[in-house]
């Protein structure tokens, strides 16, 4: 088998899933071409550049196309994408939104098939991001959704800002007694100002009234941020790089989840289930992904229940060590690159 991936795509968001066909395809079997993707034209721009992946699977004269849209939106659902697809499978999915309308008539969204939570990873040293961002640029002449300025922004970003999978290796040694850290973005959106920015506030509150925690972390708040009087004795001077927060995470005793932009799950989500952490979150609005299971893998919590969870999760060790391995074992069975990409790629 081959796989073939459109070179227009972009890199930032599609590099956990390139990882993926490498891992289960081969490298060498795993190349960029236009040559699958003509009639997958991305008109909308800027837009389909953010929302969706594309690649096709051949083997022999059978291709088969998939879509692996990556939108916070669970109700963005790219129409020219799900055309095109044999596949299309998307990380935040709402019931409510499973249909669109056209010329009048409701469509099923019946090839739908829902992704774990993701994140952004390294996975080219510098000489083969230059290559590609180069090469690829040169073979999506045909069918760019942005110009060469956004194009080799995330080609940059993705060597620069992210890191490679093997930095998220974890053990319980890394873990530091009583350590706490939680770092966000202040929101300045629908729906988080209401809602995620209060809840990530309660949490950090929590931590920081507790005697018995050490805690680390805030917000970063924009530039003219309509609540920066309201967050300003929560706020972080500087972003952390990513090395530096990949660490504090490994040493924190627990991590923190809510719904964030759209009410989406977030990398951080992703972030947790990789390095095998101890999941306290509010629910989901988004479906649940399958195998994501209250109490074995992650705490689900009322916001007014914070307080009470962090008390009880620090003072038993053994619960915390179960929901540290079942966490983990959740991210290599369902949510790493090689399972994503087997599971999808399964049928064909």
């Amino acid at each position: 088998m081959k796989v073939f991936i459109d070179p227009s795509s972009q890199i930032y968001y599609s590099s956990f899933y390139i990882k993926g066909l490498y891992d289960v395809f081969g490298k060498k079997n795993v190349h960029f071409s236009s040559q699958y993707f003509k009639k997958l034209r991305r008109t909308e721009g800027h837009n389909a550049y953010d929302v969706y992946f594309a690649f096709v699977v051949v083997d022999h004269n059978k291709i088969t196309k998939f879509v692996i849209d990556f939108a916070d939106d669970a109700s963005d659902i790219n129409r020219t994408g799900y055309k095109w697809a044999d596949y299309y499978a998307k990380v935040n999915i709402n019931k409510s939104f499973s249909i669109y309308y056209e010329y009048g008539k409701t469509v099923d969204y019946n090839k739908i098939i829902q992704l774990p939570p993701y994140f952004g990873i390294k996975i080219w040293n510098l000489r083969e991001t230059i290559y590609h961002c180069i090469v690829n640029y040169i073979k999506s002449y045909n069918n760019r959704c942005v110009g060469f300025y956004f194009y080799i922004k995330d080609y940059i970003m993705q060597y620069k800002h992210r890191s490679d999978l093997k930095s998220y290796e974890n053990s319980a040694d890394d873990i530091v007694d009583n350590y706490v850290f939680f770092a966000s973005n202040l929101w300045d959106i629908k729906g988080c100002n209401d809602t995620t920015n209060i809840i990530r506030e309660k949490f950090v509150k929590t931590c920081i009234d507790n005697k018995n925690i050490d805690f680390e972390g805030g917000f970063v708040i924009p530039k003219n941020h309509p609540l920066t009087s309201e967050f300003k004795k929560y706020s972080i001077k500087k972003r952390y790089p990513i090395r530096t927060y990949l660490n504090k995470i490994k040493h924190s005793v627990v991590a923190f989840n809510t719904p964030a932009v759209h009410y989406c799950h977030g990398w951080k989500l992703g972030e947790y289930f990789c390095l095998g952490k101890v999941i306290i979150s509010t629910k989901f609005l988004n479906q649940i992904p399958e195998g994501i299971i209250d109490k074995k893998n992650i705490l689900f919590v009322d916001p007014q229940n914070i307080r009470e969870t962090i008390n009880n999760i620090f003072n038993d060790d053994e619960y915390k060590n179960l929901l540290r391995k079942n966490a983990r074992e959740y991210w290599i069975n369902y949510a790493c690159p090689q399972s994503v990409i087997k599971k999808l790629t399964n049928d064909i």
